[in-house]
């Protein structure tokens, strides 16, 4: 008679509360980029700048690649997304200083949100970190 082989415990060391926390406000934070992000593209095509959609598109997959590398704990991907967004934002004051109008502030503001948002939640938040150091000891 053959014996059956041995079960392999495939059970992962389960997260503890902080780490929970932190993986709930990165996906919330991912979440919120993406859904601006989307919306922004949808506004700018509904005008009807149809030109600009394979750079929306390499755009989109750019940084849904970053997120990801972020989730899986890549640290250059985490400071390369808190630069993107700090750059992001002193770009649209670039472009606000030198054609003031009300929608490129609120475009300004925008991104001095999001990039605010990124610098708390990927550089200052212990929960998130927590996360991070949890999805680094799995690979």
């Amino acid at each position: 008679m053959i014996a059956p082989p041995p079960v392999i415990n495939t059970d992962r060391v389960t997260l503890t509360g902080e780490q929970k926390r932190g993986r709930s406000i990165l996906a919330a934070a991912f979440g919120f980029w993406l859904f601006v992000s989307v919306c922004t593209d949808v506004l700018v095509l509904a005008v009807g700048n149809t030109e600009t959609l394979s750079v929306m598109c390499v755009r989109l997959a750019v940084t849904v690649g970053l997120f990801y590398a972020v989730w899986i704990g890549q640290r250059w991907a985490r400071w390369l997304t808190v630069c993107l967004s700090i750059i992001a934002f002193l770009v649209a004051v670039g472009f606000f200083v030198l054609k003031p109008h009300p929608f490129l502030l609120l475009n300004t503001l925008l991104f001095l949100g999001i990039g605010l948002m990124f610098v708390f939640v990927l550089v200052l938040s212990r929960n998130v970190a927590a996360f991070l150091s949890y999805q680094r000891s799995r690979r």
